[in-house]
């Protein structure tokens, strides 16, 4: 089965599982330990000129400050071809999260437009515990075309949505 779907039943299941009459969700213990990562930028050289160098960079960082958030991996998506691009990718991001898994690296799915389906379940409510963090000032970098028309929704196997 692939990973995507095997997702989709893993959720489904939760949230039909899940009781709203049950107490709240307790916060997850702070992991201890550390990371090294090897962290990979890009640095504009000459500010305006446009061009930009790959910069490596070792850190080590608090896993309690390291997440990894999946935005819309869809078990089954109104595109044929979507579809099967998220179960390669699926197939692909398995290993990673299952490791990172196992380090004490919060994994947080972030569906969208799917948010009021989720807001009764116990992973939901465990999240809405999480302390609110400010963020980070947004780069000011330039935002290139698309490789893609996408202006029929962007679906590559001939579906309308």
């Amino acid at each position: 089965m692939k990973p995507s779907l095997l997702f989709g039943f893993l959720i489904t299941g939760l949230i039909l599982s899940a009781r709203t009459d049950a107490p709240p969700p307790t916060q997850r213990s702070k992991p201890q330990n550390s990371l090294k990562l090897k962290l990979r930028t890009r640095v504009e050289t000459f500010k305006g000129s446009g061009v930009w160098d790959e910069t490596l960079v070792m850190q080590e960082v608090p896993v309690a400050e390291v997440a990894i958030i999946i935005c819309d991996m869809w078990d089954k998506h109104w595109c044929e071809g979507a579809t099967a691009r998220c179960d390669a990718l699926a197939d692909r991001m398995a290993p990673v999260i299952k490791a990172a898994r196992a380090r004490g690296i919060q994994i947080i799915h972030a569906p969208s437009e799917t948010m009021n389906f989720y807001k009764d379940t116990a992973q939901r409510r465990r999240l809405m515990l999480a302390p609110p963090v400010e963020f980070p000032k947004p780069l000011q970098v330039s935002d290139p075309a698309l490789p893609i028309d996408d202006s029929d929704g962007g679906c590559d196997s001939g579906q309308k949505p």
